[in-house]
């Protein structure tokens, strides 16, 4: 998929959750529990395995669930997310 905004290809991934943390997106290849070999998620964890944090603080309304598929251009920092 391209970008709407710049035109570049975007790079599938998903949204997910842990509790107490903040979301995350990270590209569909990468699994940030098989990647660090740990539950225990950082933001470095996240950042190395290509992740980007969706904010800085827990999203309390927004439990752990099946994690939603977004494209991300890593031109502009968006998220398409298909609700």
């Amino acid at each position: 998929m391209k970008c709407p905004y710049c035109g570049e290809e975007m790079v599938p991934g998903h949204i997910e959750t842990q509790a107490g943390h903040p979301a995350f997106w990270l590209p569909h290849q990468m699994n940030l529990r098989e990647a660090s070999g740990s539950l225990l998620l950082s933001v470095k964890r996240v950042e190395e395995s290509g992740g980007k944090l969706l904010g800085r603080r827990s999203i309390p309304f927004f439990p752990h669930m099946r994690p939603f598929e977004s494209m991300r251009c890593r031109k502009c920092d968006i998220l398409i997310t298909p609700l």
